[in-house]
């Protein structure tokens, strides 16, 4: 009596870690398909202390106390977003450059010097057209870091 008790557990074991397979699968696949529709797959690499970070539909926030690596965004911007783009940053110390790329176009934004407030025309974003934009923020040995990029 007691064999057969143990032999019913194991396939409702096995059910049960199948189930939790699935959901979990489910959930990732969700989570990467809603990347895929916002334009990508988001990208980082790095050490980062006290990282904060948003992603809209119109806007990129990252903030950080330090950062040493990358964080990348890619985004389809229509001619209205590419005209009304904006970066607002400050950092403390360090270095922090914004790379804007497409296709063979790369546009690379040095945003190390204090506090800065820069229109599209600043960021020269007259050179890309509409479709998948990257913006990449690199840091090295970076602190007190914030930065807002808007389009809309």
């Amino acid at each position: 009596m007691e064999k057969n008790s143990k032999r019913k557990v194991k396939p409702l074991f096995l059910g049960v870690i199948v189930v939790v397979v699935v959901v979990v699968a489910s959930v990732i696949g969700a989570l990467f398909v809603l990347d895929m529709v916002n334009g990508g797959v988001d990208q980082y690499s790095g050490m980062f202390t006290m990282k904060f970070e948003t992603k809209t539909s119109n806007s990129w926030t990252f903030s950080a106390q330090s950062a040493q690596g990358y964080s990348t965004i890619f985004r389809d911007l229509n001619q209205q977003d590419l005209n009304k783009i904006s970066v607002d940053s400050s950092i403390g110390e360090g270095k922090m450059v914004l790379i804007i790329s497409q296709d063979e176009y790369n546009q690379s934004i040095d945003l190390s010097s204090g506090t800065m407030n820069l229109s599209a025309d600043d960021l020269g974003m007259d050179m890309f057209n509409p479709g998948q934009i990257s913006m990449k923020l690199e840091f090295t040995n970076a602190k007190n870091i914030s930065v807002n990029i808007s389009w809309r």
